[in-house]
């Protein structure tokens, strides 16, 4: 017997995107040239019928910090909105601290 494993009881056609602005002001003071104010909103829709089918909306606004050409201090807070079946809006809000160094 073949077994199907394509088909399920929902669509599962999800959809999502972002839009993302920074801006490193390179030709500022020796000080102001380092830092790189960002901002992120993003957005997913899951299908009605998936296990988990919250829809979910965040905006994050960090900045960055140049400490060389191909290193950086990243600082952000994340508005992180969770939109579930119940009609419940729940709030996951969050700081996010990083180090990236590029080889």
């Amino acid at each position: 017997d073949a077994v199907d494993v394509g088909s399920g009881p929902f669509d599962n056609d999800r959809f999502g995107g972002y839009l993302q602005v920074a801006y490193r002001p390179t030709q500022a003071s020796d000080v102001l040239k380092n830092f790189e104010p960002v901002v992120r909103w993003d957005f997913l829709d899951q299908p009605s019928g998936a296990p988990m089918p919250a829809d979910q909306e965040r905006l994050t606004v960090g900045m960055n910090y140049w400490l060389k050409s191909n290193a950086v201090f990243k600082v952000a807070y994340v508005f992180d909105d969770i939109d579930d079946p119940s009609g419940t809006l729940r709030p996951n809000d969050v700081f996010l601290f990083q180090f990236s160094i590029g080889f």
